[in-house]
């Protein structure tokens, strides 16, 4: 496209590469990182230009099982509009305090960012970000005496619904309950075939089964809604498997026998009052304020 009103690129590419067509992995990834690059250079003059700025960090195991780090840049323009910027994931091999705070410290160096700008620093409660002798926070602020240290606010309401949600035993046990049943619907092609034409007899619309969230139990609201707007069509499935599969016979009628317990129906439509207005919480928290 761009050979057609430029002479250079008509003569180098359209003339002399036409089948050469920049596709393959090393040269997408080139762009990709010219692109990354071009992104974050214009996040990092946007922070520069605020003068002061605050950091959110946070770790995570990926599909790999290696432990990556991701890191947030908050920051106002001159209208006091709030942005919080992704600048990367990195790749770390120990998750200690101090590994940590020299990962945050070399990428902000990298990035021409001082360290005596920032005014803030926002992890979890974990001990190797919040520890008061070797932790991040303590670390970043030894260095910075005015990075003052916020804990998480979601991830504090997290904490506390998790702690309530196990200390009750029949809250506990619905959990486990929708964890049954995702993992035995939705495991299984033919099964969750068999879930979704009974959907689309019922004419019903077709809402999936959700997974619970492992780390943000907020969500988990979600997973609950799925199965009060399905609970026919569970119930239905588990049935026709239970009648029908010799192999998978037993496990589906168990299944059938908890979800239609008065305490599991109960605690279902109550953690979803609850969780519902804990979200709400958990997403107002997270907004740009």
């Amino acid at each position: 496209m761009r050979s057609q009103d430029n002479s250079i690129i008509e003569k180098y590419f359209s003339n002399k590469e036409k089948t050469f067509r920049y596709v393959s992995p090393e040269y997408q990834n080139i762009f990709l990182n010219l692109l990354s690059n071009n992104i974050l250079s214009q996040i990092i003059d946007l922070v520069k230009n605020a003068g002061i700025y605050s950091v959110i960090m946070d770790e995570t195991q990926d599909l790999r099982k290696h432990e990556q780090v991701s890191i947030v840049l908050r920051y106002c323009d001159e209208k006091l509009n709030v942005f919080e910027s992704f600048i990367g994931f990195y790749r770390t091999d120990k998750m200690d305090g101090e590994s940590l705070s020299n990962l945050l410290k070399h990428t902000l160096l990298n990035l021409g960012l001082k360290l005596e700008n920032i005014r803030a620093q926002c992890y979890d409660g974990a001990a190797s970000m919040r520890g008061s002798y070797s932790g991040v926070a303590k670390r970043i602020k030894d260095d910075n005496p005015l990075a003052l240290y916020i804990h998480c606010y979601a991830h504090i309401l997290n904490l506390c619904v998790v702690d309530v949600c196990e200390q009750v035993a029949s809250v506990r046990n619905m959990f486990g309950i929708l964890k049954s049943i995702y993992a035995f619907i939705g495991a299984s092609s033919k099964r969750y075939s068999i879930f979704e034409n009974i959907q689309n007899e019922s004419k019903l619309p077709n809402i999936t089964l959700k997974s619970l969230s492992d780390t943000r139990w907020n969500c988990r609201v979600e997973a609950i809604k799925s199965v009060l707007k399905n609970f026919e069509c569970i119930i239905s499935t588990l049935e026709h498997i239970s009648d029908t599969d010799p192999v998978h016979g037993p496990e589906a009628n168990s299944i059938l026998k908890n979800i239609k317990d008065f305490e599991f129906i109960f605690c279902l439509n109550l953690m979803k009052l609850v969780l519902e207005l804990t979200n709400s919480l958990s997403l107002y928290f997270q907004k740009k304020i």
